[in-house]
């Protein structure tokens, strides 16, 4: 086969990765990666405008491919709003542009491509199960909280599903959980009972002021989970929870992997036993929970990785 280059771009609230990729007859190689912090730019045309500034050594237009996966929704005209900060990256305008081809995909459609990157054999073992074919489930916490599915197409090929269930609705299930949700939302708004707000790096700042009375940003509160057990306690139940429901949501019997920027840099919040009792906690589906495989990919680049993988995946469709 011929070889061909990849753009893959990596959109998050917070940060934006950007990787070279080349892809052969021996798979996916990465040749390169520029990173560059989403809040200094006004747009996805600023940001591909930042990184040909810096150098980088591929433009879209020398790309075969750019696969840009951005933390929003997006629309059939390639159209995606960055949720965390309010404005619209649009393909067909930077393929206009820019040159090039844009493929455009949610985030975590990315983050589930990347189970099936060469980066899936860093997957830490959370709960073992007992794997089977089946639903898939991908959870990400970051800047926010997303979700993925992974679906067997009965050909022997894979259908990866984007949602939107971060903007799902925290269900508390006591009275201290119950002040903690109002606590967010006297800060932010009726938008803090999102999972989005809670379960995510978000939440953790949220939780650390809640618990502890320490106002810091979402990477300050990173650094200080080593001195704060209750946050760790409290968010490790809390991703227990979100993975449980989402698993008997969709029944994903063929497991459920966690990843994301958050859980890359504090990967114990769910290797943990508050986690694991989190998921497993149901008096009538004990067993079947029991059952999923649950595995943590705690890797900063998977995003860059499953946007390749899926760009890949374009020519093996054309065959």
């Amino acid at each position: 086969m011929r070889a061909r280059r990849i753009l893959a771009a990596d959109i998050g609230g917070t940060g934006s990765r950007f990787g070279h990729f080349l892809h052969d007859e021996r798979g996916l190689t990465l040749l390169s990666t520029c990173r560059l912090a989403t809040g200094d730019y006004g747009g996805g045309g600023e940001l591909f405008e930042a990184l040909t500034a810096s150098g980088f050594d591929l433009s879209p237009g020398e790309a075969d491919v750019v696969v840009l996966a951005a933390a929003g929704f997006v629309d059939r005209d390639r159209r995606v709003r960055i949720t965390a900060r309010g404005w619209t990256i649009d393909g067909a305008a930077l393929e206009s542009s820019l040159g090039g081809t844009f493929v455009v995909l949610n985030d975590l459609v990315a983050q589930a491509w990347a189970t099936r990157s060469p980066l899936a054999g860093k997957t830490t073992i959370l709960l073992r199960g007992e794997p089977r074919e089946g639903v898939e489930a991908v959870v990400a916490s970051g800047t926010g909280l997303g979700k993925a599915f992974i679906v067997p197409d009965g050909r022997g090929g894979l259908l990866v599903l984007p949602s939107e269930g971060g903007h799902g609705t925290f269900a508390v299930e006591n009275g201290d959980e119950l002040d903690f949700l109002r606590f967010i939302c006297d800060r932010v708004g009726p938008r803090g009972k999102e999972l989005d707000f809670v379960v995510s790096g978000r939440g953790l700042a949220h939780l650390q002021a809640f618990l502890y009375g320490e106002n810091l940003d979402e990477r300050e509160v990173v650094d200080a989970l080593g001195r704060s057990p209750l946050t760790v306690q409290w968010m490790g139940r809390f991703l227990g929870r979100v993975c449980r429901d989402t698993a008997l949501d969709v029944l994903s019997l063929g497991g459920l992997t966690l990843t994301g920027g958050v859980l890359a840099r504090s990967p114990f919040l769910v290797d943990q036993e508050t986690f694991r009792e989190a998921f497993l906690r149901s008096d009538t589906m004990g067993t079947v929970l029991a059952s999923i495989p649950v595995g943590l990919l705690a890797d900063d680049d998977a995003g860059l990785w499953g946007a390749a993988r899926a760009g890949a995946e374009r020519w093996k469709e054309k065959g």
